[in-house]
């Protein structure tokens, strides 16, 4: 990502202000989708948990609107199959512990949504 101010990347260890320019990045990214794709690596159910853990965690560090999770949309039994089954149980749970909603992404039967609840502004 990048501060819509300046243009400087902002990492992951961003804070509340952009490093070059000093503007505030707390709302600039409130619409904003963190995307992730966590089965067209060949990633095992373990690794696959880890990317939506870190992604749920960078995505609320930033107060991002929510995490697009791509998970395939596994047409048989085979790898993404597998993911896809675990990752959308899991992303209910986190969508219960955070508040927040999961849905299926309209753009992609791969995919779901995290939406994070919102605080009024």
């Amino acid at each position: 990502m990048e501060c819509l101010d300046c243009g400087m990347p902002i990492g992951n260890d961003a804070v509340s202000r952009c490093p070059k320019c000093d503007a505030p990045l707390r709302n600039q990214f409130v619409d904003v989708l963190h995307t992730i794709d966590v089965a067209h690596d060949g990633e095992s159910w373990d690794v696959a948990q880890q990317k939506i853990e870190r992604g749920v965690n960078d995505a609320k560090r930033l107060r991002l609107k929510g995490l697009k999770v791509i998970h395939g949309y596994g047409s048989g039994r085979g790898h993404t199959h597998i993911i896809k089954d675990r990752a959308e149980h899991y992303l209910r749970r986190l969508a219960r512990e955070h508040g927040g909603r999961l849905v299926r992404d309209q753009h992609s039967p791969g995919a779901h949504i995290l939406y994070f609840q919102t605080k009024t502004r």
